[in-house]
Parts: structure tokens; sequence; C-alpha cells
């Protein structure tokens, strides 16, 4: 055989093995542009950019593409990088694990609805650091599901579970998630802020394709706290009237008798001794 036969062999497997690993690395591209959609809304609602450090996204992105036996470049530096992915052929669902520590830790159910429609589950607890502790009380999964274009890009996004602290006190509970590539509006935000588990003010967020982005927080006014203030502000006791004043006519005192008090014109008689 040849030296140029030979390296053509070489150079066309080279190729094809680049081909399918690109292949692969596009197959599973709409994981990470879920994540970029997450950060995009949440940077709307809070004016803060999320990191990689404990997305639930990047975690499950890198643990399929090491299922597919490629060598991810993410570093999810401040969580477990021992990851495997277990597949169950006849629900054409996955399970992400974590093993870094005794017992495998579940971090996420990834279910194939259809051709190109995905649905994740995230547990809380793992990515604790991400949705936060409050939200972990209210909350044990988290769920998204993504339909995508002929292209394996996220056409639509939907997130009908989802919920993150957005400070220590309070949690954006978010009932209506939706991101839409071709849609108007491009991303719809509905939801409920609470703190100390009352519900303190509504949200609403609307992209569209074109024109200025409208936010709105309406504040809720707790009934709880309107009972306590009037409770803090009644007037003050009023002084007590006068008995003319509240209507009332008392009796006459009669006349004092003039002839009893008058002092008496005879001295009194002499006490006389007993013998």
């Amino acid at each position: 055989m040849s030296l140029f036969l030979i390296l053509s062999i070489l150079i066309r497997s080279f190729c094809f093995g680049q081909t399918q690993l690109t292949q692969t690395v596009q197959s599973y591209q709409f994981i990470s542009e879920a994540d970029d959609i997450e950060k995009e809304a949440w940077w709307l609602i809070t004016g803060k950019r999320l990191s990689n450090d404990h997305s639930p996204w990047r975690m499950v992105y890198k643990a399929f593409l090491e299922f597919k036996g490629l060598k991810s470049k993410q570093v999810i530096s401040k969580m477990c990088q021992k990851l495997k992915v277990i597949e169950s052929v006849s629900t054409s669902s996955f399970t992400v694990l974590s093993y870094c520590q005794a017992k495998p830790l579940e971090l996420a159910k990834v279910k194939k609805l259809q051709a190109q429609k995905w649905e994740f589950q995230f547990p809380v607890t793992p990515f604790i650091d991400h949705f936060g502790l409050g939200t972990s009380i209210f909350y044990q999964t988290l769920v998204c599901e993504l339909d995508l274009d002929d292209k394996n890009k996220v056409q639509q996004m939907k997130c009908p579970v989802y919920a993150r602290n957005r400070n220590v006190e309070e949690i954006v509970e978010l009932k209506n998630f939706e991101y839409n590539k071709k849609g108007e509006p491009l991303m719809r935000i509905q939801g409920v802020i609470k703190k100390h588990f009352q519900d303190v003010a509504r949200i609403e967020t609307l992209i569209p394709s074109k024109g200025e982005i409208f936010i709105k927080e309406i504040k809720i006014p707790n009934p709880l706290e309107a009972v306590k203030i009037e409770e803090f502000k009644l007037p003050a006791t009023p002084k007590a009237a006068k008995p003319a004043q509240q209507g009332l006519k008392l009796q006459e005192a009669p006349p004092i008798d003039e002839e009893v008090v008058q002092p008496l014109d005879q001295e009194a008689p002499p006490i006389t001794p007993s013998r």
C-alpha cells in the first residue's frame, strides 16, 4: 500500500471523527443554549448575571458530552466533576448522577418526549447554591421543557415549575416562563415574589422581538400589616365629658332647711352636777 493511500485513509478517518464530534456537540448544544436563556431571564428580573459555577444546565451538558465520549471543556469549579449518565432506552430517558460522595447523587432526569421535544427535571437540593435555600423549602424539583427546530436549536422553552431565591429573604416564583424564538413576545415572564412565606409582589416582564422591554413589579398589600397599622393608629381616647355635654340632667339637691342651721338665741341651761 502506497504512502499516499495510507495518508488519504488517515486524513479521511480524522475528518470523519471530527465530523462525528462536531455533530455530537451540536446535538446537545441546546442544553447550553437553555442555560443562556435562563441567565437572560434572571438578568431581567434582578439585574444580576448568573455564573456557571452552580448551573444545572452546564452540569447536564458536560455529563452528556462525556457520555458520548467527548472530553468536555466545561469547567464548573464549585461542583463535582465525576458525572455519569444512565440511559433507559425503553423510556427514552436519562438520569444524570454525581459520584463525588459515598452514595451517587441524582442531578437531573432528562426525557425525550418526542423527536424534537425534551423535558428536564432538576432536584433543588444538589443545586441549592444555584436556586437558593428558600426555594428548597417550597420545591423539591423544578421542571423545564424544550422544543427544538430541525437544527437542534431551542425554538421554545417553557418552565411550568420554576423558582429561585432573589436574595436571602425573597423567592421569585414564576407562574409563567416562556421563550419563543419566532414568537411575539420573544419572552414572557409572570410570577410572584415571596418574602417570609407571603406573596409581597407580582412581577411581569415582556421582551418583544423589537421595541422596548416591559418590566413591572407591583406590590401586594399585606392584610396582616394593614390590621397592625390600624391597631397602632387608633385615635387617642377623648377626655371624659361633663355630664351636661353627655346630655344627662341631674336632679337638683333639696334646699337646706335654714332653721336647722341657724344658731340658737337662748343660752344652754347650766349643767347641774349630780349629788
